[in-house]
């Protein structure tokens, strides 16, 4: 035993300035005790806390491991966050998250949503999923974005096993978003329900052609991230991936996003967009990238990014119409229009090899 042993004083409670400097180093990481050098309740709940954090045995007794693990976030002088935390660092933490694709406000306050992605992202990336961003979390968020466990961190369905050697060109088809997905319109329609109509309708023309070998993600991974998605693109050796999605944010009209690091897609999302455009009467919004806020020249979307990380040709996002547009929804909800979208889709991919 290199330190002395602290552990819960009750019900004998004596003052120890060993207690105090512990107290001391968990309040200035931010955990919430008052600094007594009385080692009760609260303090044990806090070092249960932090142990956690640490991902060590978390038994609210203060022996080596736990004081060499505050040693380690001493040296490095790495903070702690967690639900409640405020400031620029959670800013930070919050903006690497959008970056990577998932969805939530940036607005410096780590509250439930920041701790519920979080957690996704913990679980994504095969680290200890607690919800609370430490040391390990946040060299994770420091990696290129590319970076994922090299054990695959798939955690629900195991990846497909490889198709025997083929000259077809491999298509993975991404159908948006997971199964009760919230997004939709007014007059009933679900995106997650049209993404995938239109995904399978794509996916039923390019198997008949003989010429592709296709994919899709509701078929592998109902529930996988959208870096997931990526990733597995990549690594099933996908020369295209192909994500499908209806738009929202009081607009109109159609739109395709291509990788920024892949310039030549630029002319694929036109033929698509104006495509569509013409065939349902609405506007052309055109073909888009969207660059990282935080990192020049990297892909804003994660799904873009990961796949374009990961070595695959092509990349093309559609944003098909608006769903919270309601002419544009009346023509969501009708089969027919996701049989129309799914023809042009695959017109367009037929032409891009």
């Amino acid at each position: 035993m290199k330190y002395m042993l602290l552990r819960n004083q009750k019900p004998n409670y004596i003052y120890n300035v060993e207690v105090e400097k512990w107290q001391i180093d968990l309040a200035y990481f931010g955990y919430n005790l008052k600094v007594d050098g009385l080692f009760g309740d609260i303090t044990e709940r806090e070092t249960r806390k932090f142990q956690r954090d640490m991902h060590i045995v978390s038994d609210g007794i203060v022996g080596d491991q736990t004081r060499a693990a505050m040693e380690t976030l001493r040296r490095t002088k790495v903070q702690i966050y967690r639900r409640g935390s405020r400031g620029s660092m959670v800013t930070w933490i919050q903006q690497q998250y959008l970056d990577r694709g998932y969805k939530l406000a940036v607005d410096g306050i780590f509250g439930p949503e920041t701790e519920r992605i979080t957690r996704l992202f913990q679980q994504d990336m095969r680290i200890g999923v607690d919800g609370i961003v430490g040391p390990i979390t946040l060299e994770k968020l420091k990696q290129p974005f590319s970076s994922l466990p090299d054990d695959n961190p798939i955690e629900t369905p195991a990846v497909p096993p490889a198709n025997p050697p083929t000259s077809k060109i491999k298509v993975y088809i991404d159908n948006g978003h997971e199964p009760g997905n919230v997004n939709g319109g007014s007059q009933g329609y679900k995106e997650w329900e049209g993404n995938l109509k239109s995904a399978r309708y794509l996916k039923e023309i390019l198997d008949s052609t003989n010429k592709f070998d296709t994919m899709l993600t509701y078929d592998w991974n109902k529930t996988a991230s959208v870096r997931q998605r990526g990733n597995q693109a990549a690594s099933w050796g996908a020369q295209l991936l192909f994500s499908i999605h209806s738009n929202a944010g009081g607009g109109s009209g159609t739109e395709c996003y291509y990788s920024i690091r892949i310039p030549n897609d630029r002319q694929y999302a036109a033929i698509l967009t104006e495509k569509v455009s013409k065939e349902f009467g609405i506007p052309n919004r055109g073909a888009k990238t969207r660059e990282s806020q935080t990192t020049k020249g990297a892909d804003y979307m994660g799904i873009i990014n990961s796949a374009q990380s990961g070595g695959v040709k092509h990349i093309l996002l559609v944003e098909s119409m608006f769903h919270d547009n309601a002419n544009e929804e009346k023509l969501l909800l009708q089969d027919s229009t996701h049989q129309k979208l799914a023809q042009i889709y695959a017109e367009v991919i037929s032409n891009m090899f």
